[in-house]
C-alpha cells in the first residue's frame, strides 16, 4: 500500500501534468478523515463555451454509480477473504 503524505498535492499534480488544459478533464479530490486535503480541475467542463473544471463543477454520473458500487463490494469481499476465520467467530 503506498504511503500516506500529509499534503498530496505534488503526488497528485504529477500525475495530471501533461493534462491538456484546452481539452476535456476531471476534477480530482482528496479527502481524509472528513478533511478536504486537495481539490482542483484539469480541462474544459464545455468545450463549446470554453467553460473550465473546477472543483465545484457538478457531473451528469449516470450509471456510473453502479460501477463505483459494485468495486466497493468487490474489495469488502476480499477483505473478508484475507482475514483470518477466527475473526468471526468460527
Amino acid at each position: 500500500m503506498p504511503e500516506l503524505v500529509a499534503d498530496p498535492t505534488e503526488a497528485v499534480e504529477a500525475l495530471f501534468s501533461d493534462a491538456p488544459a484546452d481539452g476535456p478533464g476531471c476534477v480530482v479530490g482528496v479527502v481524509r478523515n472528513g478533511e478536504i486535503l486537495f481539490a482542483r480541475g484539469w480541462g474544459l467542463a464545455n468545450l463549446e463555451h470554453r467553460v473550465p473544471l473546477t472543483p465545484t463543477s457538478r457531473f451528469y454520473l449516470a450509471s456510473v454509480s453502479k460501477q463505483v458500487a459494485a468495486l466497493a463490494v468487490l474489495m469488502a469481499c476480499e477483505a473478508v477473504r484475507a482475514k483470518p476465520l477466527g475473526m468471526f467467530g468460527t
